[in-house]
């Protein structure tokens, strides 16, 4: 479980940073807000892929995507 400690406590001071950012962008009443939401957009997005990496590696889930570049057709056809 030491292992994944840092994981764990970047997941949880994310959660923290995005309920601050949250609170302050509802509490404020100026121009405040919009920097506050569109922070907790951003934290949010790296938070999860954060969270979807380290759910990949704690189940030992190997994501490889393929490419189409192995295809043995050409792009265009030739005469």
């Amino acid at each position: 479980m030491k292992a994944y400690a840092a994981d764990i406590l970047t997941l949880v001071l994310g959660l923290l940073v995005m309920a601050l950012l949250l609170l302050l962008g509802a509490l404020s009443e100026s121009w405040i807000a919009l920097p506050c939401f569109l922070a907790v957009a951003v934290v949010y997005h790296t938070w999860f892929r954060h969270l979807v990496l380290f759910v990949q590696r704690l189940s030992d889930i190997d994501l490889e995507v393929e490419d189409k570049d192995d295809d043995d057709e050409d792009i265009f056809p030739t005469a």
